[in-house]
């Protein structure tokens, strides 16, 4: 917004700026793509062409891979359960700024730094989530990942439903004094 504030540009800055932030950490994410594949290996154990090479590794079909994942139930429900989540965070993160700008009457620059904030809690529990259902996964396999996701699943229906009831509590409330004036 600076940047286009200076250039003394005709047009509003913030409605330029929203536009090209993201160009910076798109150039930095390409160049660390360049830094992953030259400075990584593919496992703890090494690069996979070596591993094949030395003949520490068998060559895996890629199809056989992929006809038992699509032959697992679990593949189906993780993608389903996954699917719903981040639809709904895509939707929410979408739809965030914009209510915050109307119903909070805040300039589009503080609506979006609120909004921004379901986007980095979601980046945070994301990585919790994960972290925990590996952990899961370690003693008690599969079902230990189902079991947490149930667990994860429960409390967020829990947490939901408070949402609405206080939602609906405040919305009664307010009903009430609208009409009056």
């Amino acid at each position: 917004k600076w940047i286009y504030g200076a250039a003394g540009t005709e047009r509003d800055p913030a409605d330029l700026s929203w536009r090209t932030c993201c160009i910076i950490p798109g150039l930095i994410c390409m160049a660390f793509t360049f830094v992953v594949i030259k400075c990584s290996d593919d496992s703890p154990k090494g690069n996979y062409r070596k591993r094949k090479d030395l003949g520490l590794m068998q060559k895996q079909s890629a199809m056989k891979h992929l006809r038992a994942a699509i032959h697992d139930h679990n593949t189906w429900l993780l993608l389903i359960q996954y699917g719903c989540c981040f639809g709904v965070e895509l939707t929410t993160s979408n739809a965030a700024a914009l209510y915050f700008k109307e119903e909070f009457e805040l300039s589009t620059e503080a609506a979006a730094a609120v909004a921004s904030t379901f986007g980095w809690m979601n980046l945070f529990a994301r990585g919790l989530g994960g972290f925990l259902s590996d952990i899961s996964n370690a003693y008690s396999g599969m079902r230990g990942r189902l079991i947490w996701q149930l667990v994860c699943f429960f409390f967020e229906g829990c947490v939901l439903t408070m949402f609405v009831i206080v939602v609906f509590a405040l919305f009664m409330t307010i009903l009430p004094d609208s009409h009056t004036s």
